[in-house]
Parts: C-alpha cells; structure tokens; sequence
C-alpha cells in the first residue's frame, strides 16, 4: 500500500497514480484529487483503468469517467478490452465504444481473436470488422493463421492479405510453416519468403528443422542459418528428428568452438 501525500500540484499528483500498483491505491489518489478540486482528464482516468484486475472492474471506472464528465477515448476502450477475460467481454467493449461513437480499430478486435481458439470464430470477427469498415492489418491475419488446422487453410488465408494490401512479415511465415506437413510445403514458403525479402530467424529455423525427410536439408538449413546470420542453439538440436541429431549435434560443436 502507498503512503498518501498531500501534493502542491497536480503533475505530483499524476505521478502519485503512475506510482500506483493496485486499484485501491489507484483510486485513493482520485479520491485525494477530486478533494483538492483537481479536475481528472482521460490520460488519469485511462492510468487507473490499467490497474483494474477485471473488466467488471474496468467498466466501474468507465462509468465514473463518464458520470465527471471526462469522454472516454480509443486508448481509454484499448486498456478496457485487456481486461476482458473472454470474447464475450471483448464484444461488450465493442458496444461500448460503438456507443460512444468511437470506432473500433483493429488493435481492438486483435485482443479478441486472442480469446478465440477455432478458426470459424476468427472468420466471424475478421466479417465483423468487416462491417465496421475496420482494415485488418498483419497481426489479425498472423493471429487468424494461428487458428488454423491446414497448411492449404493457411495459404488462404496468405493469398487474401495479399488480395488486402497487407504485407506479411517473418512472424506470419513462420506461424504458417508450423501448419506445414511436409518438405516441400516449407521449401514453398521459404521460397516465398526469400522473393519478399523476408529473412527467417530462429523461430523459423526451428519450424523447418522439424520436417526435414533427409541429412541433405540439414545441411542446406545449416547454410542458410549462417547467411542469415541465425546462431544454432539447443533449440534447433531439438527440434531435428532423431536420426539427424549427430548431423546438427557436430555442426553445433562446431560453432560453439569458433564461438570460443
């Protein structure tokens, strides 16, 4: 619990609720501020909503907000959203913003796709932003590639954020490549990838190690990891099916020893 100190100006005051680290503490200085006759503006309002532990908690605040007069904004409804537990909640922040007739942007429907698991719930929320004429940008297409059980579903899902102008990135790939069953599947994306200069990392590595059907793949990886300037780590032995192991293990030796 913070010690309350009665402040000569209302930065000291801000800072007081920066400092904060639970509601109650939070809410002690609002209540010191409105003693004082300082007037609360969203920045203070929105720095109190992020110590709220629930939405339920986050949505007394928003109520108080909007009860003094202070008009809630898109990062005020940003910090709600991550306090929804569920999709449920997420859409209640929805509806909340799109009654104070502010839009939704698509950081807000990205927090909800993290509390989706199948691939039909994302598709629902990518037409719902739809209908809101909110542009889905790289992380809602990375997280809705997440989603999916098929490679093919995720090479859908790639050719529409291409139709949509949305450049995919290393993380998109790489999401897409753990969906890949076989070699030629990742020897497709990797090729995609290097056409848009997207170079892999670590992660990448790891998702390609994983399918390798013989000793020569490794040691095209190999190659390519050292271009790339990617390190191999325990991670990539790891990953290796256990007839390659003594492949990657020398190469692994090998670099630690140029390492030391």
């Amino acid at each position: 619990m913070i010690t309350l100190q009665t402040f000569p100006n209302v930065a000291s005051y801000y800072l007081q609720l920066d400092n904060a680290t639970s509601l109650d503490d939070g809410l002690r200085v609002i209540g010191e501020m409105k003693k004082h006759g300082f007037c609360l503006n969203v920045v203070s309002y929105t720095n109190l909503l992020n110590k709220a532990r629930s939405l339920s908690e986050g949505q007394a605040i928003l109520a108080e907000m909007i009860k003094d007069g202070v008009k809630p904004n898109g990062a005020t409804f940003v910090t709600l959203i991550n306090k929804a537990s569920n999709r449920v909640e997420c859409q209640k922040v929805i509806d909340f913003m799109l009654e104070a007739h502010l839009k939704p942007g698509a950081n807000i429907y990205n927090t909800m796709l993290n509390h989706t698991i199948y691939l039909f719930e994302g598709h629902e929320i990518l037409a719902d932003m739809r209908m809101h004429k909110v542009m889905p940008n790289v992380a809602t297409y990375t997280k809705l590639l997440a989603k999916t059980q098929a490679f093919e579903e995720g090479l859908t899902i790639l050719a529409e954020m291409r139709e949509m102008n949305v450049k995919p990135n290393v993380v998109t790939h790489t999401t897409l490549l753990n969906k890949a069953r076989n070699w030629n599947q990742c020897v497709t994306l990797i090729d995609e990838m290097r056409v848009a200069d997207i170079t892999p990392n670590s992660y990448t590595y790891v998702a390609l190690l994983k399918l390798v059907e013989e000793e020569a793949h490794i040691e095209l990886i190999l190659a390519d990891m050292q271009i790339d300037g990617v390190p191999i780590s325990h991670f990539h032995l790891n990953a290796v099916n256990k007839k390659f192991r003594s492949v990657i293990n020398s190469q692994f030796l090998e670099h630690k020893h140029h390492v030391n």
